[in-house]
């Protein structure tokens, strides 16, 4: 928790798969910042970055 109405979420992502015919990194690591409004909780911010290697 950032805040009380702020939250910062990591952890590292394993996938296959394509996005428009380009092979998607295997291993990443995803960050997401998650903020409350009203109430509820919502999605701010979203990235995923490579870990690199295979």
């Amino acid at each position: 928790m950032l805040t009380a109405d702020t939250a910062l979420v990591t952890y590292p992502l394993s996938q296959k798969g394509k996005f428009k015919q380009r092979r998607l990194a295997p291993k990443n690591y995803a960050s997401a910042v998650w903020v409350k409004r009203d109430g509820k909780w919502q999605e701010a911010a979203y990235q995923e970055a490579p870990l690199g290697g295979e």
